[in-house]
Protein backbone atom coordinates (compact mmCIF):
# COMPACT_ATOMS: atom_id res chain seq x y z
CA UNK A 1 0.00 0.00 0.00
CA UNK A 2 2.84 2.70 0.52
CA UNK A 3 4.60 1.73 -2.64
CA UNK A 4 1.60 2.59 -4.54
CA UNK A 5 0.54 5.45 -2.63
CA UNK A 6 4.66 6.86 -3.29
CA UNK A 7 4.14 5.46 -7.29
CA UNK A 8 0.93 7.88 -7.10
CA UNK A 9 2.70 11.06 -5.47
CA UNK A 10 5.72 10.42 -7.93
CA UNK A 11 3.30 10.68 -10.74
CA UNK A 12 1.82 13.48 -9.55
CA UNK A 13 4.96 15.07 -9.51
CA UNK A 14 5.84 14.46 -12.97
CA UNK A 15 2.37 15.95 -14.25
CA UNK A 16 2.44 18.88 -11.74
CA UNK A 17 1.59 22.17 -13.50
CA UNK A 18 0.64 24.99 -12.56
CA UNK A 19 -3.50 23.85 -11.43
CA UNK A 20 -1.73 20.68 -10.04
CA UNK A 21 1.25 21.53 -8.17
CA UNK A 22 3.45 18.73 -7.66
CA UNK A 23 3.62 16.97 -3.82
CA UNK A 24 6.06 18.91 -1.50
CA UNK A 25 9.20 16.81 -0.27
CA UNK A 26 7.29 16.74 3.18
CA UNK A 27 4.73 15.00 2.48
CA UNK A 28 6.96 11.88 1.05
CA UNK A 29 8.43 12.29 4.78
CA UNK A 30 5.28 12.62 6.50
CA UNK A 31 3.84 9.33 4.42
CA UNK A 32 7.06 7.37 5.20
CA UNK A 33 7.23 8.04 8.56
CA UNK A 34 3.17 7.10 9.41
CA UNK A 35 3.61 4.44 7.13
CA UNK A 36 6.71 2.82 9.60
CA UNK A 37 4.93 3.92 12.53
CA UNK A 38 1.78 2.18 11.84
CA UNK A 39 3.25 -1.09 10.63
CA UNK A 40 6.06 -1.28 14.00
CA UNK A 41 3.23 -0.26 16.28
CA UNK A 42 2.73 -3.85 17.44
CA UNK A 43 6.64 -4.06 18.88
CA UNK A 44 6.54 -0.63 20.93
CA UNK A 45 2.54 -0.94 22.14
CA UNK A 46 1.65 -3.42 24.56
CA UNK A 47 -1.41 -4.58 23.28
CA UNK A 48 -2.03 -6.69 26.22
CA UNK A 49 -1.83 -4.09 28.78
CA UNK A 50 -4.53 -1.85 26.76
CA UNK A 51 -7.18 -4.93 25.90
CA UNK A 52 -6.81 -5.03 30.04
CA UNK A 53 -7.51 -1.32 30.53
CA UNK A 54 -10.24 -0.91 27.49
CA UNK A 55 -11.98 -3.73 28.95
CA UNK A 56 -12.05 -2.43 32.72
CA UNK A 57 -13.30 0.82 30.85
CA UNK A 58 -15.99 -0.63 29.04
CA UNK A 59 -16.90 -1.96 32.02
CA UNK A 60 -17.01 1.03 34.03
CA UNK A 61 -19.25 3.12 31.40
CA UNK A 62 -21.40 -0.02 30.07
CA UNK A 63 -20.40 0.41 26.48
CA UNK A 64 -19.53 -2.10 23.99
CA UNK A 65 -16.45 -1.81 21.71
CA UNK A 66 -18.09 -0.61 18.98
CA UNK A 67 -19.96 1.97 20.75
CA UNK A 68 -16.90 3.37 22.45
CA UNK A 69 -15.30 3.16 18.88
CA UNK A 70 -17.97 5.49 17.49
CA UNK A 71 -18.28 8.19 20.77
CA UNK A 72 -14.64 8.35 20.33
CA UNK A 73 -13.99 8.71 16.48
CA UNK A 74 -16.99 11.14 16.07
CA UNK A 75 -15.21 14.02 17.94
CA UNK A 76 -12.49 13.40 16.20
CA UNK A 77 -13.75 13.08 12.62
CA UNK A 78 -15.66 16.91 13.14
CA UNK A 79 -12.55 18.22 14.98
CA UNK A 80 -10.14 17.16 11.73
CA UNK A 81 -12.57 18.04 9.34
CA UNK A 82 -13.64 21.55 10.88
CA UNK A 83 -9.74 22.36 10.70
CA UNK A 84 -9.45 20.74 7.08
CA UNK A 85 -12.32 22.36 5.27
CA UNK A 86 -10.70 25.45 5.96
CA UNK A 87 -7.48 24.79 3.88
CA UNK A 88 -9.04 23.13 1.07
CA UNK A 89 -9.12 24.72 -2.46
CA UNK A 90 -12.61 25.51 -3.99
CA UNK A 91 -12.90 23.13 -7.61
CA UNK A 92 -14.82 24.45 -10.61
CA UNK A 93 -17.81 22.76 -9.52
CA UNK A 94 -17.73 23.81 -5.71
CA UNK A 95 -17.91 27.26 -7.14
CA UNK A 96 -20.83 27.00 -9.31
CA UNK A 97 -22.32 24.75 -6.49
CA UNK A 98 -21.90 27.91 -4.27
CA UNK A 99 -22.72 30.36 -6.67
CA UNK A 100 -26.52 28.91 -6.57
CA UNK A 101 -26.37 29.33 -2.60
CA UNK A 102 -25.03 32.81 -2.75
CA UNK A 103 -28.18 33.77 -5.18
CA UNK A 104 -30.34 32.37 -3.00
CA UNK A 105 -29.15 34.11 0.46
CA UNK A 106 -28.39 37.50 -0.90
CA UNK A 107 -31.72 37.63 -3.35
CA UNK A 108 -34.26 35.30 -1.75
CA UNK A 109 -35.99 32.13 -3.10
CA UNK A 110 -38.12 33.65 -5.73
CA UNK A 111 -35.07 35.74 -7.39
CA UNK A 112 -33.24 32.02 -7.41
CA UNK A 113 -36.02 30.35 -9.36
CA UNK A 114 -36.97 33.45 -12.00
CA UNK A 115 -33.13 33.28 -12.57
CA UNK A 116 -32.35 29.60 -12.38
CA UNK A 117 -30.80 28.80 -15.75
CA UNK A 118 -28.80 31.65 -15.85
CA UNK A 119 -26.78 29.81 -12.89
CA UNK A 120 -24.34 28.17 -15.02
CA UNK A 121 -23.25 24.91 -13.40
CA UNK A 122 -26.45 24.48 -11.11
CA UNK A 123 -29.27 25.43 -13.19
CA UNK A 124 -28.41 23.99 -16.75
CA UNK A 125 -28.07 20.25 -15.09
CA UNK A 126 -28.94 19.86 -11.69
CA UNK A 127 -31.70 19.94 -9.34
CA UNK A 128 -32.07 22.60 -6.27
CA UNK A 129 -32.28 20.21 -3.23
CA UNK A 130 -28.48 20.70 -1.88
CA UNK A 131 -28.22 24.24 -2.65
CA UNK A 132 -31.75 25.28 -0.70
CA UNK A 133 -30.23 23.02 2.17
CA UNK A 134 -27.24 24.93 2.49
CA UNK A 135 -28.65 28.11 1.79
CA UNK A 136 -31.59 28.35 3.65
CA UNK A 137 -29.83 27.71 7.17
CA UNK A 138 -26.94 29.85 6.17
CA UNK A 139 -29.24 32.65 5.59
CA UNK A 140 -31.00 31.97 8.85
CA UNK A 141 -27.84 31.52 10.74
CA UNK A 142 -26.05 34.06 8.96
CA UNK A 143 -22.92 32.23 8.45
CA UNK A 144 -20.65 31.98 5.48
CA UNK A 145 -21.89 29.76 2.72
CA UNK A 146 -18.88 28.07 2.12
CA UNK A 147 -18.07 26.97 5.90
CA UNK A 148 -22.15 26.30 5.91
CA UNK A 149 -21.33 24.03 2.61
CA UNK A 150 -18.21 21.87 3.67
CA UNK A 151 -19.65 21.60 7.48
CA UNK A 152 -23.22 19.98 6.12
CA UNK A 153 -20.78 17.60 3.62
CA UNK A 154 -19.22 16.53 6.76
CA UNK A 155 -22.16 15.71 8.47
CA UNK A 156 -23.68 13.59 5.25
CA UNK A 157 -20.34 12.25 5.09
CA UNK A 158 -20.12 10.95 8.50
CA UNK A 159 -24.10 9.53 7.92
CA UNK A 160 -22.98 7.85 4.83
CA UNK A 161 -20.38 6.05 6.95
CA UNK A 162 -23.45 5.21 9.79
CA UNK A 163 -25.44 3.81 7.12
CA UNK A 164 -22.47 1.62 5.76
CA UNK A 165 -21.84 -0.02 9.23
CA UNK A 166 -25.65 -1.22 9.60
CA UNK A 167 -25.44 -1.98 6.22
CA UNK A 168 -22.45 -4.25 6.08
CA UNK A 169 -23.83 -5.31 9.61
CA UNK A 170 -26.81 -6.78 8.19
CA UNK A 171 -24.82 -8.16 5.32
CA UNK A 172 -21.97 -9.81 6.72
CA UNK A 173 -21.14 -9.14 10.51
CA UNK A 174 -20.05 -6.25 13.00
CA UNK A 175 -16.37 -6.64 12.65
CA UNK A 176 -17.17 -6.03 8.60
CA UNK A 177 -18.89 -3.54 9.62
CA UNK A 178 -16.78 -1.12 11.91
CA UNK A 179 -14.06 -1.55 8.96
CA UNK A 180 -16.45 -1.05 5.99
CA UNK A 181 -17.17 2.81 8.16
CA UNK A 182 -13.21 3.25 8.27
CA UNK A 183 -12.30 2.27 5.34
CA UNK A 184 -14.97 4.08 3.66
CA UNK A 185 -12.66 7.26 4.90
CA UNK A 186 -9.72 5.45 3.10
CA UNK A 187 -11.07 5.80 -0.59
CA UNK A 188 -9.05 9.06 -1.64
CA UNK A 189 -12.09 11.10 -3.41
CA UNK A 190 -14.76 10.00 -0.57
CA UNK A 191 -13.00 11.78 2.34
CA UNK A 192 -12.41 14.77 -0.15
CA UNK A 193 -15.51 15.08 -1.01
CA UNK A 194 -16.69 15.23 2.20
CA UNK A 195 -14.26 18.78 2.80
CA UNK A 196 -16.18 20.65 -0.23
CA UNK A 197 -19.75 21.65 -1.17
CA UNK A 198 -21.26 19.26 -3.96
CA UNK A 199 -24.37 18.08 -4.61
CA UNK A 200 -22.70 14.04 -4.73
CA UNK A 201 -22.49 13.70 -1.38
CA UNK A 202 -26.17 14.17 -0.70
CA UNK A 203 -27.38 11.77 -3.47
CA UNK A 204 -24.76 9.64 -1.88
CA UNK A 205 -26.54 10.16 1.26
CA UNK A 206 -29.80 9.11 0.26
CA UNK A 207 -28.95 5.86 -2.18
CA UNK A 208 -27.03 4.64 1.21
CA UNK A 209 -29.90 5.16 3.16
CA UNK A 210 -32.64 4.71 1.12
CA UNK A 211 -30.69 0.93 0.78
CA UNK A 212 -30.31 0.48 4.45
CA UNK A 213 -33.92 0.62 4.39
CA UNK A 214 -35.02 -1.66 1.97
CA UNK A 215 -32.92 -3.86 3.86
CA UNK A 216 -34.51 -3.66 7.16
CA UNK A 217 -37.74 -4.60 4.98
CA UNK A 218 -36.25 -7.34 3.13
CA UNK A 219 -34.92 -8.87 6.65
CA UNK A 220 -37.77 -8.35 8.52
CA UNK A 221 -39.89 -11.16 9.26
CA UNK A 222 -44.00 -11.44 8.91
CA UNK A 223 -44.32 -7.68 8.43
CA UNK A 224 -47.73 -8.15 6.91
CA UNK A 225 -49.99 -5.15 8.68
CA UNK A 226 -50.95 -2.69 5.82
CA UNK A 227 -49.81 -0.15 8.39
CA UNK A 228 -46.51 -1.33 8.07
CA UNK A 229 -45.87 -1.76 5.08
CA UNK A 230 -47.09 1.75 4.17
CA UNK A 231 -45.01 3.32 6.20
CA UNK A 232 -41.68 1.97 5.33
CA UNK A 233 -42.38 2.09 1.78
CA UNK A 234 -43.30 5.96 3.02
CA UNK A 235 -39.97 6.40 4.40
CA UNK A 236 -37.98 4.74 1.56
CA UNK A 237 -39.98 6.26 -0.86
CA UNK A 238 -39.26 10.13 0.67
CA UNK A 239 -35.70 9.00 0.66
CA UNK A 240 -35.58 8.11 -2.80
CA UNK A 241 -37.01 11.11 -4.02
CA UNK A 242 -35.02 13.54 -1.77
CA UNK A 243 -32.28 11.76 -3.67
CA UNK A 244 -34.10 12.38 -7.00
CA UNK A 245 -34.39 16.13 -6.68
CA UNK A 246 -30.57 15.97 -5.08
CA UNK A 247 -29.14 14.99 -8.00
CA UNK A 248 -30.48 12.76 -11.07
CA UNK A 249 -28.17 9.50 -11.13
CA UNK A 250 -30.29 8.68 -8.18
CA UNK A 251 -32.66 7.05 -10.30
CA UNK A 252 -29.95 4.46 -10.54
CA UNK A 253 -31.62 2.93 -7.49
CA UNK A 254 -34.73 1.71 -9.01
CA UNK A 255 -33.18 -1.55 -10.65
CA UNK A 256 -31.99 -2.19 -7.06
CA UNK A 257 -35.62 -2.43 -5.36
CA UNK A 258 -36.40 -5.84 -7.11
CA UNK A 259 -32.78 -7.19 -5.88
CA UNK A 260 -33.62 -5.82 -2.14
CA UNK A 261 -37.13 -6.80 -2.03
CA UNK A 262 -37.26 -10.17 -4.22
CA UNK A 263 -33.92 -11.78 -3.58
CA UNK A 264 -32.76 -13.36 -1.11
CA UNK A 265 -30.56 -12.61 1.55
CA UNK A 266 -28.82 -13.95 4.59
CA UNK A 267 -31.57 -16.12 6.51
CA UNK A 268 -33.92 -15.71 4.30
CA UNK A 269 -33.72 -18.68 1.46
CA UNK A 270 -30.64 -21.64 1.21
CA UNK A 271 -28.23 -21.42 -1.31
CA UNK A 272 -30.46 -23.40 -4.18
CA UNK A 273 -33.58 -21.86 -3.39
CA UNK A 274 -36.51 -23.81 -5.72
CA UNK A 275 -38.79 -21.64 -8.18
CA UNK A 276 -41.77 -21.81 -5.80
CA UNK A 277 -39.78 -20.64 -3.11
CA UNK A 278 -38.68 -17.69 -5.24
CA UNK A 279 -41.87 -16.85 -6.77
CA UNK A 280 -43.62 -16.97 -3.49
CA UNK A 281 -41.53 -13.90 -2.18
CA UNK A 282 -41.77 -12.36 -5.30
CA UNK A 283 -45.70 -12.30 -5.00
CA UNK A 284 -44.56 -10.75 -1.60
CA UNK A 285 -42.24 -8.41 -2.15
CA UNK A 286 -43.95 -6.70 -5.69
CA UNK A 287 -46.49 -5.10 -3.33
CA UNK A 288 -43.82 -3.64 -1.56
CA UNK A 289 -42.02 -2.51 -4.28
CA UNK A 290 -45.08 -0.71 -6.25
CA UNK A 291 -45.42 1.28 -3.09
CA UNK A 292 -42.27 2.20 -2.61
CA UNK A 293 -42.15 3.62 -6.80
CA UNK A 294 -45.10 5.23 -6.02
CA UNK A 295 -43.79 7.45 -2.78
CA UNK A 296 -40.79 8.10 -4.00
CA UNK A 297 -42.48 10.04 -7.46
CA UNK A 298 -44.39 12.80 -6.41
CA UNK A 299 -41.48 15.21 -5.65
CA UNK A 300 -39.24 14.39 -8.69
CA UNK A 301 -42.68 14.85 -10.82
CA UNK A 302 -43.56 18.33 -8.82
CA UNK A 303 -39.86 19.36 -9.66
CA UNK A 304 -40.07 17.90 -13.35
CA UNK A 305 -43.46 20.15 -13.75
CA UNK A 306 -41.92 23.25 -12.34
CA UNK A 307 -38.97 23.14 -15.22
CA UNK A 308 -41.75 22.07 -17.97
CA UNK A 309 -43.88 25.58 -16.61
CA UNK A 310 -40.76 27.57 -16.63
CA UNK A 311 -39.33 26.44 -19.49
CA UNK A 312 -35.94 25.51 -17.41
CA UNK A 313 -36.72 21.72 -19.03
CA UNK A 314 -35.32 23.25 -22.53
CA UNK A 315 -32.01 24.04 -21.31
CA UNK A 316 -31.61 20.76 -18.67
CA UNK A 317 -32.97 18.32 -21.56
CA UNK A 318 -30.50 19.96 -24.25
CA UNK A 319 -27.45 19.51 -21.46
CA UNK A 320 -28.34 15.90 -20.49
CA UNK A 321 -28.98 15.04 -24.02
CA UNK A 322 -25.36 16.27 -25.06
CA UNK A 323 -24.12 13.99 -22.54
CA UNK A 324 -25.45 10.90 -24.16
CA UNK A 325 -24.28 12.32 -27.22
CA UNK A 326 -27.50 13.45 -28.64
CA UNK A 327 -27.60 16.64 -30.00
CA UNK A 328 -31.06 18.84 -29.74
CA UNK A 329 -32.94 21.60 -31.71
CA UNK A 330 -35.79 23.46 -29.78
CA UNK A 331 -38.17 24.61 -32.63
CA UNK A 332 -41.74 25.78 -31.82
CA UNK A 333 -41.00 24.27 -28.18
CA UNK A 334 -40.90 20.65 -29.87
CA UNK A 335 -37.66 18.91 -29.16
CA UNK A 336 -35.85 17.69 -32.78
CA UNK A 337 -32.99 15.34 -32.57
CA UNK A 338 -30.11 17.01 -34.77
CA UNK A 339 -27.80 14.73 -34.55
CA UNK A 340 -26.58 11.03 -32.42
CA UNK A 341 -23.18 10.29 -32.12
CA UNK A 342 -23.09 7.99 -29.44
CA UNK A 343 -19.94 6.49 -29.63
CA UNK A 344 -17.35 8.84 -30.71
CA UNK A 345 -13.33 9.63 -30.20
CA UNK A 346 -14.03 11.73 -27.76
CA UNK A 347 -16.15 9.58 -25.48
CA UNK A 348 -13.80 6.66 -25.87
CA UNK A 349 -10.81 9.26 -24.79
CA UNK A 350 -12.76 9.88 -22.04
CA UNK A 351 -13.72 6.45 -21.13
CA UNK A 352 -10.11 4.85 -21.24
CA UNK A 353 -9.03 7.86 -18.97
CA UNK A 354 -11.34 7.16 -16.47
CA UNK A 355 -10.43 3.48 -16.68
CA UNK A 356 -7.10 3.71 -16.56
CA UNK A 357 -6.37 7.04 -14.38
CA UNK A 358 -9.48 9.06 -12.51
CA UNK A 359 -11.37 5.99 -11.38
CA UNK A 360 -7.82 3.86 -9.69
CA UNK A 361 -6.55 7.45 -8.66
CA UNK A 362 -9.93 8.49 -6.80
CA UNK A 363 -9.93 5.18 -4.91
CA UNK A 364 -5.92 5.64 -3.98
CA UNK A 365 -3.76 3.30 -5.51
CA UNK A 366 -3.02 2.14 -2.22
CA UNK A 367 -6.57 0.49 -1.95
CA UNK A 368 -6.27 -1.66 -4.59
CA UNK A 369 -5.06 -4.31 -2.99
CA UNK A 370 -7.70 -4.44 -0.58
CA UNK A 371 -10.09 -4.53 -3.52
CA UNK A 372 -8.33 -7.54 -5.03
CA UNK A 373 -8.60 -9.21 -1.29
CA UNK A 374 -11.82 -7.98 -1.87
CA UNK A 375 -13.04 -9.75 -4.99
CA UNK A 376 -10.87 -13.01 -4.05
CA UNK A 377 -13.37 -13.12 -1.10
CA UNK A 378 -16.41 -13.93 -3.52
CA UNK A 379 -14.85 -17.01 -4.89
CA UNK A 380 -13.81 -18.39 -1.27
CA UNK A 381 -17.47 -17.85 -0.34
CA UNK A 382 -18.55 -19.47 -3.42
CA UNK A 383 -16.01 -22.72 -3.14
CA UNK A 384 -16.93 -22.71 0.79
CA UNK A 385 -20.79 -22.47 -0.57
CA UNK A 386 -21.53 -19.90 2.18
CA UNK A 387 -25.30 -19.45 1.47
CA UNK A 388 -25.61 -15.84 3.41
CA UNK A 389 -22.41 -14.48 1.76
CA UNK A 390 -22.97 -15.60 -1.60
CA UNK A 391 -26.17 -13.65 -1.35
CA UNK A 392 -25.31 -10.34 0.01
CA UNK A 393 -21.61 -10.34 -2.23
CA UNK A 394 -24.03 -10.66 -5.71
CA UNK A 395 -26.07 -7.83 -3.59
CA UNK A 396 -23.31 -5.67 -3.49
CA UNK A 397 -22.05 -6.58 -6.90
CA UNK A 398 -25.37 -5.68 -7.96
CA UNK A 399 -24.92 -2.34 -5.71
CA UNK A 400 -21.95 -1.72 -7.94
CA UNK A 401 -23.01 -2.22 -11.01
CA UNK A 402 -25.86 -0.05 -11.64
CA UNK A 403 -23.55 2.34 -11.07
CA UNK A 404 -21.05 1.66 -12.78
CA UNK A 405 -22.26 0.38 -15.79
CA UNK A 406 -24.78 3.38 -16.59
CA UNK A 407 -22.08 6.14 -15.75
CA UNK A 408 -18.99 4.35 -17.64
CA UNK A 409 -21.40 4.20 -20.64
CA UNK A 410 -22.52 8.17 -20.26
CA UNK A 411 -20.34 10.80 -19.12
CA UNK A 412 -17.37 8.67 -16.26
CA UNK A 413 -16.35 11.52 -14.30
CA UNK A 414 -14.95 10.42 -10.86
CA UNK A 415 -17.35 11.64 -8.46
CA UNK A 416 -20.19 10.53 -10.13
CA UNK A 417 -19.58 6.67 -9.17
CA UNK A 418 -19.63 8.27 -5.62
CA UNK A 419 -22.81 5.98 -4.57
CA UNK A 420 -21.11 2.86 -5.27
CA UNK A 421 -18.36 3.84 -2.59
CA UNK A 422 -19.90 2.11 0.11
CA UNK A 423 -20.26 -0.96 -1.60
CA UNK A 424 -16.58 -0.61 -2.22
CA UNK A 425 -15.55 0.04 1.38
CA UNK A 426 -17.84 -3.32 2.61
CA UNK A 427 -15.97 -5.11 -0.36
CA UNK A 428 -12.84 -4.18 0.85
CA UNK A 429 -13.99 -4.60 4.16
CA UNK A 430 -15.21 -8.71 3.85
CA UNK A 431 -12.10 -9.07 2.20
CA UNK A 432 -10.00 -8.77 4.92
CA UNK A 433 -12.09 -10.76 7.25
CA UNK A 434 -11.99 -13.80 4.38
CA UNK A 435 -8.41 -13.52 4.50
CA UNK A 436 -7.69 -13.13 8.36
CA UNK A 437 -6.08 -9.77 7.79
CA UNK A 438 -7.86 -8.37 10.98
CA UNK A 439 -5.11 -6.22 12.09
CA UNK A 440 -6.50 -2.61 13.01
CA UNK A 441 -3.24 -1.04 10.95
CA UNK A 442 -4.46 -2.22 7.47
CA UNK A 443 -7.90 0.05 7.98
CA UNK A 444 -5.46 2.65 9.65
CA UNK A 445 -2.76 3.01 7.35
CA UNK A 446 -5.70 3.65 4.37
CA UNK A 447 -6.97 6.37 6.42
CA UNK A 448 -3.60 7.85 6.90
CA UNK A 449 -2.77 7.49 3.16
CA UNK A 450 -6.35 9.22 2.16
CA UNK A 451 -5.54 12.34 5.13
CA UNK A 452 -2.15 12.71 3.42
CA UNK A 453 -3.96 13.28 -0.26
CA UNK A 454 -5.77 15.80 1.19
CA UNK A 455 -2.90 18.21 2.00
CA UNK A 456 -2.15 18.08 -1.90
CA UNK A 457 -5.94 19.67 -2.18
CA UNK A 458 -4.62 22.68 0.64
CA UNK A 459 -1.54 23.58 -1.48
Amino acid sequence: MLALHYVWLIGKNYVGNAENAPPPSELYWFVLAAGVLVILSPYFIRKDYLLQKNAKLLEAIKLNKTKLFFFAAIPVYLLLNMILMRYVHQGNDEQGFLEGAQILVSHGRQYFFDHYTEIPWLGRQHPPLPVLLIGYPAKILGSDVLLTSRFLASLLGLGISICTFFIAKKLFDQKTAVYSAILLFGIQLFYQLNLRGNNDIFVTFFFTLSILLLLQINQAKNIKKLSSILGWSFLIGLSISLGNISKYTMVLIYPLLPLLLIWPFPNRLPYHPDKATFFSNLRAGTPQLAAIVLCSLPLLVAWLLFLYQSDIYQDQVSQISGYLGTEVDWSEDEMQVKKFQFFNSWRMQFFLSAVFTRIPASFGLYSLPLIAFGIGSWIVDKKREQAPNIWSNRFILGWMAVVFIPVLMTLPVDRYFMPAYPAIAILMAHGLQTFHLKSVRIPLLMLILSISSIYLECQ
